[in-house]
């Protein structure tokens, strides 16, 4: 089994309609939960960090629903960019 890490990204400008398969926070915040592998969590880490990460975007995958979201820093609230924001939902190979 491959680790997985839990993942809260905002959901950018993506609705509630387009994320009803996602768990959400709950705590009235627009993060999504997500559990991604140690691969992807690795990768967006990897990406620049501050504003010039926000330029760039990997696909991370959930597996606890199997979608696959494209992902890129965002806004944290300290202005930093330390943050992750969805940027859309890929088709599935289903």
């Amino acid at each position: 089994m491959t680790d997985t890490s839990l993942f809260t990204p905002s959901k950018g400008s993506l609705t509630d309609e387009q994320l009803k398969d996602f768990a959400l926070m709950g705590d009235g915040s627009d993060r999504i939960i997500l559990l991604v592998s140690e691969e992807d969590r690795n990768e967006f880490d990897a990406l620049p960090k501050g504003e010039a990460g926000a330029l760039f975007g990997v696909a991370v995958t959930d597996t606890a629903t199997g979608h696959t979201l494209m992902v890129r820093r965002g806004p944290c609230g300290a202005g930093c960019f330390c943050g992750a924001e969805v940027t859309g939902i890929l088709p599935s190979d289903n």
